[in-house]
């Protein structure tokens, strides 16, 4: 009976931190993929009009997190939801960065030599 209790108490311990190791996983996937945004913005591969467009989809990715742990666990379901978004985001980001719509470079002062 107590190798059972043991074995039980165990497991769930073991499922919380697979959970949290999860969990972590998609906090540091959302925040390559904002590097993946901010680099884009500072190469020029990304115009403002991308840049707000994939920076509302992260906020969209965000609200789900946040929404998911608003009762304090984060269903299998939920995990799923977030993980396809997050798939998605990075398609899009990567699909924007590469489509050669590029930002304007900002005009250089003219020299008035005259």
């Amino acid at each position: 009976m107590k190798s059972s209790t043991l074995l039980l108490v165990s497991a769930i311990i073991f499922t919380g931190a697979l959970s949290e190791a999860k969990d972590a996983r998609h906090q540091r996937r959302e925040h390559k993929q904002e590097a993946r945004i901010n680099k884009g913005i500072e190469n020029g591969s990304l115009n403002e009009a991308e840049q707000r467009r994939l920076q509302r989809g992260q906020k969209r990715v965000d609200h789900a997190q946040d929404k998911a742990m608003a009762d304090g666990t984060v269903t299998a379901k939920e995990k799923l939801k977030i993980e396809k978004m997050q798939d998605v985001q990075s398609k899009r980001i990567y699909r924007q960065k590469h489509d050669g719509q590029n930002a304007q470079p900002e005009a250089a002062p003219a020299a008035d030599g005259q």
